[in-house]
């Protein structure tokens, strides 16, 4: 996993080659099995390495299609379950996988309205989005990081993946009340 990530980390065409190789579906496999025995520094290097792959490569449908709603509560449920640990390993590349997944969601989406020709005739469901419809206030802890992230951030690439959630959660009738009042305030 190192060598993957410092070698893509250097070498521009490594995470479109994995995307390529199909490594997406066995790097989501190798993080839902660390559920168990997770060692925090493995699991944050799978982390930043989906991060990583998913930020420079648009991911094919099928890919996709392989994040479940499940893994998406799992990794809500990773930033709740540590958001009272100021050392905690998992706040920001959980957090970033998910900004670049509804990325990809929301690429996804143009699909069907931007090719006619698109085989596709079931958009996908943005998998974040649903999620916090459904469950958000059991999530407040990445509503608040997300805005601890852009006030912080310096990285032009990462505001932009958070403004793109922002805009779907403020435009969306079920989310738009997701962020506490003080929240807003901050940002």
């Amino acid at each position: 996993t190192s060598f993957l990530f410092l070698d893509g980390c250097s070498d521009e065409a490594t995470f479109p080659r994995m995307i390529e190789e199909s490594c997406f579906p066995r790097l989501l496999e190798l993080i839902t099995a660390q559920k168990e025995d997770a060692d925090p520094r493995l699991h944050r290097l799978l982390l930043q390495l989906m991060y990583e792959m998913s930020r420079v490569e648009r991911l094919n449908f099928e890919d996709l299609t392989l994040v479940d709603d499940s893994f998406v509560h799992y990794l809500f449920q990773l930033i709740e379950g540590v958001s009272d640990d100021v050392r905690d390993p998992y706040h920001y590349p959980t957090i970033r996988v998910l900004l670049v997944l509804n990325e990809q969601y929301m690429l996804a989406s143009t699909d069907s309205v931007t090719d006619p020709t698109s085989t596709i005739s079931n958009p996908l469901t943005n998998r974040i989005v649903k999620c916090l419809s459904l469950h958000g206030p059991l999530y407040r802890t990445f509503g608040e990081n997300v805005i601890l992230l852009l006030n912080r951030e310096t990285e032009t690439s990462l505001q932009l993946l958070i403004l793109k959630l922002l805009y779907l959660l403020f435009t969306t009738k079920a989310t738009y009340e997701y962020f506490y009042t003080n929240d807003l305030r901050v940002l």
